[in-house]
């Protein structure tokens, strides 16, 4: 073993450094992966830091998104993404941009003159005590 190292060292040098290339370069594409997967808005939404008996919802589902509170439809309109993390909803009551990250987004609610926090409570569009 030891003849066929000190005849072929360059060989060798070489295979071991492509390994660790390969094993670089995939360690590095999982985690590229990771931070460059965009992911969906669809699903339902809740307003954070709001009274449990009176819960506010957005629910995003194929381009149309609505706004309600159980019982009621607030709003109701289309979504478009016009970033990777930016989206624009626009309604009769609403022309707004929206920031998602993280699971959540933040909603500029002209209304009350307040930016709002919604966090996703599911990855599919579910209305409570509201028929769409």
């Amino acid at each position: 073993m030891k003849d066929f190292i000190s005849k072929n060292k360059m060989p060798v040098i070489l295979i071991i450094l492509l390994l660790i290339s390969f094993y670089y370069n995939f360690k590095l594409k999982g985690e590229l992966d990771k931070i460059l997967t965009i992911k969906n808005i669809n699903g339902t939404y809740i307003l954070e830091n709001q009274h449990i008996h009176d819960p506010e919802y957005f629910v995003f589902m194929e381009g149309k998104f609505y706004r309600y509170k159980q019982f009621q439809l607030l709003d109701e309109g289309t979504y478009e993404k016009i970033y990777d993390n930016v989206y624009i909803l626009k309604s009769h009551n609403i022309d707004e941009c929206i920031v998602f990250c993280n699971e959540s987004f933040y909603f500029y609610d002209r209304s009350i003159n307040e930016i709002l926090l919604y966090s996703k409570t599911s990855h599919i569009p579910t209305f409570m005590n509201l028929k769409i």
